[in-house]
């Protein structure tokens, strides 16, 4: 690796998981509903956009009496969520682009270009429910784009290995998740789960034909941005759970850090 990267990588590693910690914290440091008016009314007056969020909706629980008579409703602190959850994914994208190779190099281009899909998902996320279609297929496009760099390594005899207990996963997820689908959402949701399954079927084989930092990471990062979108289609669509941002997102972040990480370690910087 060159000196660049060498330096670059605690720092900006570091900031990007200050930036992930304190925007799973901002779903759970809940401020009163009176400072959520006057928040709320300032950012949707002056930035219409911001009325966005990989995490669950941002809604307002309903009016509850507390224990003094008061109103104990709480809200997620947007303030965090908005600015460090998209800037999260920025700081991981700059981890793949810093080795230098983004344009030299296909596996690079690849994870980058869906980084920056990732980041438009992110965004969409935090718009209204009508907007999570969109959020879906920009991360559609993430998991094609990592499709066509794990397929850097064209699959060999160790494909079927992890094909077999991923496709089944994927299989019990979809059943599980399909009493919840709407007409709309079951084919976007089977085509979904379909591409995130050859995406970390093809990322494990990587790792197990061709062993090395690079292609280890990649593979965990894979299965863990697996798990997050696993966790966050029963949130929303079957069985929502109080820990569900937590899960969502530290899988999320923690696997495309490591993505991202995985291009600086195949180009050797």
């Amino acid at each position: 690796m060159n000196w660049d990267w060498n330096l670059a990588l605690p720092i900006i590693s570091f900031a990007a998981l200050l930036s992930a910690g304190l925007t799973i914290l901002g779903y759970y440091l809940r401020p009163p509903v009176g400072d959520r008016h006057a928040l709320l009314s300032g950012i949707h007056h002056h930035f219409p956009i911001f009325s966005f969020h990989r995490g669950p909706p941002l809604k307002t629980p309903p009016l509850r009496e507390g224990r003094r008579g008061g109103d104990e409703r709480h809200f997620p602190n947007r303030t965090l969520v908005y600015i460090c959850k998209p800037l999260t994914t920025i700081l991981i994208f700059l981890l793949a682009v810093i080795p230098g190779s983004f344009l030299k190099d296909g596996y690079a281009f690849a994870i980058g270009a869906g980084l920056l899909f990732s980041l438009a998902g992110d965004i969409w996320e935090m718009l209204p429910r009508r907007h999570f279609l969109k959020a879906l297929i920009s991360f559609l496009f993430t998991h094609i784009c990592y499709v066509l760099a794990f397929l850097s390594h064209p699959p060999g005899s160790a494909f079927l290995w992890p094909a077999l207990p991923l496709g089944l996963i994927c299989a019990a997820i979809l059943a599980y998740l399909w009493p919840g689908l709407s007409d709309g959402m079951k084919a976007p949701v089977c085509v979904y789960v379909a591409v995130i399954g050859l995406m970390a079927t093809l990322a494990v084989q990587n790792a197990l034909e061709f062993p090395s930092g690079g292609t280890i990471l990649a593979a965990v990062g894979a299965l863990l941005f697996m798990l997050s979108d696993g966790a966050l289609a029963v949130n929303r669509f079957r069985r929502p759970f109080h820990s569900a941002e937590a899960v969502i997102l530290t899988s999320y972040f923690a696997g495309q850090l490591l993505i991202a990480l995985s291009v600086g370690l195949r180009t050797g910087g």
